[in-house]
């Protein structure tokens, strides 16, 4: 037989006490006790994502910081080794541009996806392959069912084409991913949130070699009892990088990453999704039957 409930975050244990996060993250996984506080966390692109737990109430009172801290950006082409750029890190990694030939510059490399397709790369010929843009992907579906992976995080932009002895240049990383679960989440007015792609290394030469892609946006996931974010102001960033500049083979621009504000009995202000760029999606958990059997 089938059995329907409505999700429940895991809350953790609380063995880690209760502190204030600050500096480095040293770990994937945080169990905090109820009355702890984020103030000046950085995240580390060996923990994707990195995941805070709460038994109580959190409250974010500074700034995370994971902006980069997703995957690796793609290599630039090099001269001698095929000179085409180098694919980014991630479900949805920038592709490298091609190889410059008959008097045209490698081609750009492509943005890495996250919430769309990344933006493909510039080339000065239609015949002059650029990089693809990375694929769309989703973290929340394997989150809700306590699956963490690579999805949990921006994905990386390609590396540029190289061309006539000039290498290309590299693509930029993704933002990192967080996820936060707490009974109750405080987001105070002085907090941020920034997981933004990397912009892709533009070409510094003028007429050869294609620009890397940018790096998409990160991943932020808070799933509690009650959400509580400030009345006004943009406190959560994800956006995507641009795209490395070169004179008709630029690299492709990185998509936006996904914040999601997940509550089970309310969030305030009624405009919370706003606090954020690219807008949360809100989503009411105890709206949301599992099944189970």
């Amino acid at each position: 037989m089938t059995y329907i409930r409505p999700f429940r975050p895991n809350y953790g244990t609380g063995a880690d006490g209760q502190i204030t996060l600050s500096g480095n993250v040293s770990k994937q996984v945080y169990n905090l006790a109820d009355g702890s506080a984020i103030s000046g966390l950085i995240l580390s692109s060996s923990y994707i994502p990195s995941i805070i737990r709460c038994n109580g109430t959190l409250t974010i009172s500074g700034s995370i910081d994971g902006s980069g801290k997703g995957h690796a950006g793609g290599g630039g082409g090099v001269t001698g080794s095929g000179g085409y750029g180098y694919g980014g890190g991630g479900p949805g990694k920038g592709y490298g541009g091609g190889v410059g030939y008959d008097n045209c510059g490698g081609g750009g490399g492509g943005g890495g996806g996250h919430a769309t397709a990344g933006g493909s790369g510039g080339t000065y010929r239609t015949y002059l392959p650029s990089g693809n843009g990375g694929s769309a992907y989703d973290a929340l579906g394997s989150v809700l069912s306590g699956v963490y992976g690579e999805w949990c995080a921006g994905s990386g932009g390609g590396g540029g084409g190289a061309c006539y002895g000039i290498n290309g240049v590299a693509g930029g990383a993704g933002g990192g991913g967080i996820v936060i679960e707490a009974r109750q989440v405080i987001v105070g007015s002085s907090a941020s949130i920034n997981l933004n792609g990397v912009n892709g290394n533009s070409q510094p030469d003028p007429t050869n070699g294609g620009g890397g892609g940018g790096g998409a946006g990160g991943l932020l996931i808070i799933l509690a009892e009650t959400i509580t974010m400030p009345a006004s102001g943009t406190i959560i960033t994800a956006i995507g990088g641009s795209g490395g500049s070169a004179p008709g083979n630029p690299g492709g621009a990185g998509a936006n990453g996904r914040i999601y504000l997940c509550y089970l009995r309310s969030i305030s202000p009624s405009d919370a999704a706003s606090r954020s760029n690219p807008t949360a999606t809100v989503i009411n958990l105890a709206a949301l039957p599992v099944g189970i059997g």
